[in-house]
């Protein structure tokens, strides 16, 4: 945990918490005050209380997933949890009113099960959940699934589109007009358009250069780290401006360097955060202006402890 002074520097919030097996990622409630852990090694979701420092203190035992967790996304209303799983499920947890989850309904297979169910975000009015799925180096093509909530937070499956191999994250725009889908597999950025009834209709891919992980929106642009190919060509932080139509446009032509293997970006708007899978666990922190242009920030990289930051593995709360 940081605080992050108005420079952008960070300083440390006391010693790192422990957590079960293998943390994979940390998502928090909208209203910042609970934050969410899933653990892949432990096949858990771990829940913490976050304090006016931005200290954690574990709210109750972890909760069991079926299988190893992947990615995780909060309700706008902070009622529900959404897990994705190596078994290619979606599950469902309801928030009680202490900031801890249970689980309700079944897990739901995506697409039969053929691939890993990876992204999941939630339609900034809550109505509709979206899950892509896609395996590391698997050619077939994954789809994108569109679940509607229900009244009581569970998932209906409404429709699967067939995406490009690799998919990873999903972004959606505040406004909740478009959602774009990161596929290593093809080294592109999907957009789509989202309809009445949470249609999606596809429009002009976009290139992100070397295996695209994310697929991070802050207001009008979007974060794309990219693993880099065998010699590192590509590797880094390109940003995207989202134009009103959607459209996603370089706002550079080369990445900024975040470390050897750049994971995850999160943003409060002036700054950008990116941790890196690598054995360093690094934090590299930018200044961000308003063209997207990224500034390394002095005495970036941070050191975050530990080791190997994954999928998911930064958030702010503002």
């Amino acid at each position: 945990m940081f605080t992050i002074r108005p420079s952008g520097l960070l300083d440390p919030v006391g010693d790192p918490v422990p957590t079960p097996a293998l943390p994979r990622g940390i998502v928090l409630s909208p209203r910042g005050d609970v934050a969410y852990v899933v653990n892949g090694g432990a096949h858990k979701i771990s829940s913490y209380r976050v304090g006016v420092r931005g200290e954690l203190t574990p709210l109750g035992p972890p909760v069991d997933t079926v299988d190893e967790p992947f990615g995780i996304a909060v309700a706008p209303d902070s009622r529900a949890v959404y897990v994705t799983a190596f078994d290619a499920t979606v599950s469902a947890f309801a928030v009680r009113r202490d900031g801890t989850l249970e689980p309700i309904g079944k897990p739901l297979l995506v697409d039969g099960g053929r691939l890993t169910a990876r992204g999941v975000t939630v339609s900034p009015d809550g109505r509709y959940v979206f899950v892509s799925t896609g395996d590391i180096d698997d050619p077939a093509q994954g789809v994108l699934a569109t679940y509607a909530v229900r009244a009581d937070h569970t998932l209906e499956l409404l429709r699967t589109k067939q995406i490009e191999p690799g998919a990873f994250d999903i972004g959606v725009t505040p406004d909740g007009r478009f959602l774009y889908v990161a596929c290593s597999g093809t080294n592109h950025i999907l957009p789509f358009r989202i309809g009445p009834g949470g249609v999606l209709s596809p429009l002009a891919a976009a290139s992100a250069p070397e295996f695209p992980i994310s697929a991070v929106i802050h207001d009008h642009l979007m974060f794309v780290t990219a693993g880099g190919d065998d010699a590192g060509a590509g590797k880094g932080v390109w940003v995207f401006a989202l134009g009103p139509d959607g459209t996603p446009r370089p706002t550079g032509k080369a990445p900024a360097a975040a470390g050897e293997a750049p994971v995850w970006p999160a943003s409060d708007g002036r700054h950008l955060y990116v941790s890196s899978e690598d054995l360093s666990a690094e934090l590299f922190g930018f200044d961000v202006s308003r063209t997207g242009a990224l500034t390394p920030l002095a005495s970036s990289p941070f050191p975050a402890g530990g080791q190997r930051s994954m999928y998911q593995s930064t958030a702010i709360r503002y």
